[in-house]
């Protein structure tokens, strides 16, 4: 008989697996001054597709696993991080900032697979290990395969990367690199032609009906390669005036997506090529300083050479070298822990042609407004977040016109967090000249600009209480002008589940449901030919509750997973779309695992 058992027994601490640890290289984290340790949680294991992950991200995408994707909860990018189309494959791929790079002493082996009645398959391999005092490796790949629910729809998607990370044995120089090759490939199906039988309960599968596309096919692609190092010019830095460290950066990334069809034998998107080549200093080592304020200083530059091919279909080719000089600015209070009070950082484009001139961006973070501490922990956390921002439109945006297109924001967060469990963002965005497409592309008016402000509200939650685990995301948001943010009005997206245990306490066992819905909007259809969204107003989709169950087991490194996924599909109304003219999966009945080993 299941017995229930308390929150802290299901999570007894695997002090083996916990010394496997990772970090990410993001900019600022080429010193490795945070790391985390492999997760042992195994509410995940049913999430093979990232897509739907309880608290991350909120995307609208096609029907196939694994097809493009948008995100339909707003956020600014980067103005360094340069696009020449929007990125659909975002839940999918590896990037420089989500790549893992190990620092274990034993060989660590993650293997997951799962697969379904709806025959899309998710695999994923995971390998790191030390080869030599300080120096590891580590390589991951995964794949999903899905034959959709359209006769002309198959997604083979391909992502793999391999790296290494150095620690030199007096902790002064550390570096890390990586080449990663992603590959999406899809056979187009252009969606169903009509869906009014689909909404009419007239037939009981998408496949029964004709599609846009019978011979049609995209290969979105990337090869980047990263390398970064850093050397601390002292062996310790216990002084406020202290020299600090310097750190290089150098990539590669290369970008092209093509599409073959119907309507034109071959289009090419815009190849893209970047080099980056960074240099900077900084004083912020990650040591304590014997003065109870410290001020982190972080000066640099990146200088970039930016090219956009000549494709099939492309207007032009340009290149642009781009150079940016960057400054962030800290201001830090050691009385009772590390506490970063504010901190303000600035970066300016200047480039040798007139699109990307002009181009900054201001950030203002205050990590701790108010805090409340027990023990040197963190109970109660509210801090705050300003922006300002000028960058271009994706340069995609010049293929119907010859025009440039420079989006302004300024923004305001206020945030609020309790025990790392809840964390609620209130955001007023100020947006002038938002970028869109409208029809099909075609013509000098398809591009179309206008100014809107919104206020976002989002709660994510990760908490139990205790044998019920809650995680999950909810978000509130409103745009003045909906021609300009297609987004919906309310997003939810939640996991609620049960703990116990089995066979005398030795089977972990959980049973939950997940629950995803957004409010009806004006949805943006899908462009095949070039591989993005664009703006409809025909039809608005949503206000559908799908809800799948599940059912995870855990015996030692080993987790399995059973799940039904939208169990009621066409049972009262077949009103459940994610983009118009690509109905939603139905019922499917989908099983995996994941196998953690130490050698």
């Amino acid at each position: 008989m299941a017995q229930s058992v308390r929150d802290n027994s299901l999570h007894e601490q695997d002090t083996s697996l916990n010394k496997i640890i990772y970090f990410n290289a993001k900019k600022d984290s080429y010193l490795i001054k945070e790391t985390t340790p492999t997760t042992y949680e195994y509410n995940d294991v049913h999430y093979c597709d990232q897509m739907f992950s309880p608290y991350d991200n909120f995307y609208q995408y096609l029907s196939t696993p694994g097809s493009p994707s948008q995100s339909i909860l707003f956020s600014n990018k980067d103005i360094l991080d340069y696009q020449y189309q929007n990125n659909t494959y975002i839940p999918y791929i590896f990037t420089r900032n989500n790549v893992k790079y190990f620092q274990n002493k034993r060989a660590y082996t993650s293997f997951s697979y799962a697969n379904g009645l709806d025959k899309a398959q998710f695999f994923d391999i995971n390998f790191a290990r030390n080869i030599y005092k300080g120096l590891n490796i580590q390589t991951e790949y995964k794949v999903n395969y899905a034959d959709g629910d359209f006769v002309n729809s198959q997604v083979m998607n391909q992502f793999f990367n391999i790296g290494f990370n150095y620690i030199s044995s007096n902790g002064r120089y550390k570096a890390n690199g990586a080449f990663v090759h992603n590959r999406a490939y899809v056979l187009e199906n252009g969606g169903i032609e009509n869906d009014t039988l689909f909404l009419n309960n007239e037939f009981s599968s998408p496949s029964t009906y004709p599609t846009h596309l019978t011979n049609a096919w995209s290969k979105w692609k990337t090869n980047e390669f990263y390398f970064n190092q850093s050397y601390r010019l002292t062996r310790d830095s216990v002084n406020i005036f202290n020299k600090g460290a310097i750190i290089h950066s150098f990539s590669y990334e290369r970008y092209a997506r093509l599409y073959s069809g119907e309507s034109a034998s071959q289009v090419d998107s815009i190849p893209t090529t970047l080099f980056r080549n960074s240099l900077f200093w900084t004083n912020d080592i990650h040591s304590t300083p014997k003065s109870r304020f410290f001020i982190p200083i972080t000066l640099g530059a990146n200088v970039d050479y930016l090219s956009f091919d000549k494709g099939v279909n492309t207007i032009r080719n340009s290149s642009f070298l781009i150079f940016t000089p960057e400054v962030r600015l800290t201001f830090r209070e050691y009385a009772i822990i590390d506490t970063t009070l504010f901190e303000i950082s600035y970066k300016q484009l200047f480039c040798n042609k007139e699109y990307y001139q002009g181009d900054y961006q201001l950030e203002l973070d205050f990590p701790t407004i108010i805090s409340n501490y027990r023990n040197n922990y963190r109970l109660i956390n509210i801090y705050g977040k300003f922006l300002s921002q000028k960058n271009q439109a994706d340069y995609i945006y010049l293929i119907p016109t010859s025009n440039t297109h420079q989006t302004n924001t300024q923004s305001i967060t206020l945030g609020f967090q309790l025990k790392k469990n809840l964390n609620l963002e209130i955001s007023y965005y100020n947006l002038e000249d938002v970028f869109w497409f409208d029809n099909n592309m075609s013509s000098t008016n398809d591009v179309i600009s206008g100014d809107t402000k919104l206020l976002q509200a989002t709660l994510k939650n990760n908490f139990k209480i205790n044998s019920w685990g809650f995680k999950g995301l909810v978000s509130y948001q409103k745009a003045s002008n909906e021609d300009a943010l297609r987004l919906p009005d309310i997003l939810l997206k939640q996991s609620i589940y049960y703990e116990f245990t089995m066979f005398k306490g030795k089977l972990l066992s959980q049973a939950g449901i997940d629950v995803n819905y957004f409010s009806k909007y004006f949805a943006d259809a899908y462009n095949h030919e070039y591989g993005v969204f664009v703006h409809q107003n025909d039809r608005k989709i949503g206000n559908y509750l799908y809800a799948d169950a599940y059912f995870n087991v855990k015996i030692d490194r080993f987790t399995l997973f059973l799940a039904l996924t939208h169990p009621y599909a066409g049972l009262f109304t077949r009103d459940y779309f994610n983009t118009p003219n690509y109905p939603h999966q139905g019922f499917s009945l989908r099983y995996g695992f994941c196998w953690k080993l130490l050698d």
